[in-house]
């Protein structure tokens, strides 16, 4: 593991220069997707930049809820002390539900087709989360359960090794990120995209939460936070893909 990185006499933080390299590679596959597209440039400027603001403001506002007692929240903001928004960490799914969210309003004022928002941002958002996991490879954060075998790492806070989980999981986003691309060259109905990337991601990240050394997340009834977010957005998404399947081949 590696926090930081010299360069000359620069340290760089390791997790937040994977964090731009993922922003600014995913803009650039994004950017070259929808020029075949002949999607509108200044609106799809518009749209990731929101989308983005949206993604990390929803990523704070759940790691705020997941890392502390609402009680103590409301009782700090009563007494009008906001240090818990020094520093605050991401949750990945508070990004991402906040990006979705932020990117589908952006559209709708700008009267963007969500087919061709689908098909141009649904499919690097995976590549952007391997990169982000990769970074926290290198910070040490995110870790695995505890672990001496083969492909173990070393902890940089104590002497203990884990199981490289985040590298796991940036593996299965590379994989959704291909099946993505596949289908987007098919035939499809509006959101599916969206949809199956949500089932996909959604089925891997409940079953890597078992595989999590850390309890910082929260748990209830043996599930952890994201496990139980997992399965909401899992079945909610399982539904409407397969309505929509069903729908799109009875009309044809």
């Amino acid at each position: 593991m590696y926090p930081y990185i010299k360069v000359l006499n620069l340290t760089i933080p390791s997790y937040g220069l994977c964090i731009c390299v993922a922003l600014l590679l995913c803009v650039a596959m994004i950017f070259k997707k929808a020029d075949k597209n002949n999607m509108n440039f200044n609106n799809l400027v518009i749209l990731i930049a929101v989308s983005i603001g949206c993604g990390i403001l929803g990523g704070i506002i759940l790691y705020i809820f997941v890392t502390y007692d609402f009680e103590m929240l409301c009782e700090q903001i009563m007494l009008g002390n906001i240090s818990f928004l020094v520093n605050p960490g991401l949750v990945f799914y508070g990004g991402l539900l906040g990006g979705i969210a932020g990117g589908t309003i952006a559209a709708l004022f700008l009267n963007i087709r969500i087919e061709d928002i689908e098909s141009c941002v649904v499919p690097y958002i995976p590549l952007g989360h391997a990169v982000g996991r990769i970074g926290c490879f290198l910070a040490g954060c995110c870790h695995g359960f505890l672990y001496n075998g083969i492909l173990a790492v070393p902890s940089i806070i104590d002497d203990k090794t884990y199981f490289p989980l985040q590298l796991i999981e940036a593996f299965f986003n590379i994989l959704i990120m291909t099946v993505l691309l596949f289908y987007t060259k098919k035939e499809r109905s509006r959101y599916s995209v969206l949809f199956l990337y949500l089932i996909m991601y959604s089925f891997v990240r409940f079953f890597l939460e078992f595989f999590r050394g850390d309890d910082i997340r929260g748990f209830l009834i043996c599930l952890s936070t994201s496990q139980w977010i997992s399965l909401v957005i899992f079945f909610f998404s399982l539904t409407v893909w397969l309505v929509q399947y069903r729908s799109r081949f009875a009309h044809r």
